[in-house]
């Protein structure tokens, strides 16, 4: 389902990136209930983020769920197995969600709309930039002035 999913979606949004200037975009936000993850696209990297809930799987076979649902997406998605960053998001608790995950720093710069964001794929749950909020980036950089930093 996933990978049927990715792919129509790809298609859908396949040269409305270009137009618009944008290198990093949503592409799957848990549409399917059995397979509550986000894809978001950023350049050539995919940032995969599963969401806590509630399954009859072992460890390990969840675990083998979850490498398949990977290497589905890494695979319609055209995208090296290297650049795909997975994670998983626990239901709020204090703090957890903004704890450093892993120390290696996977940064890269993308953009949007003429302007550039760097973003750290690999280190927290988050980016560092959300995607949904593009609407709201665009509206500020119309209004702000044009010797603002």
């Amino acid at each position: 389902m996933l990978r049927n999913r990715l792919a129509k979606r790809a298609h859908h949004l396949r040269r409305w990136p270009a137009q618009k200037g944008i290198t990093c975009f949503r592409l799957y936000e848990r549409d399917v209930p059995e397979i509550p993850l986000v894809v978001d696209r950023y350049e050539d990297h995919l940032h995969i983020a599963e969401f806590e809930r509630p399954h009859e799987r072992s460890p390990a076979e969840h675990a083998d769920w979850l490498d398949l649902m990977v290497r589905a997406a890494a695979d319609v998605l055209e995208v090296d197995r290297a650049k795909v960053f997975v994670k998983f998001r626990h239901r709020q608790r204090r703090g957890i969600q903004y704890q450093r995950q892993v120390g290696t720093s996977s940064t890269l710069v993308v953009k949007e709309g003429g302007l550039a964001f760097r973003v750290n794929l690999s280190d927290y749950v988050d980016t560092g930039l959300f995607l949904d909020h593009r609407i709201t980036r665009r509206w500020y950089a119309r209004r702000r002035p044009a010797n603002a930093s």
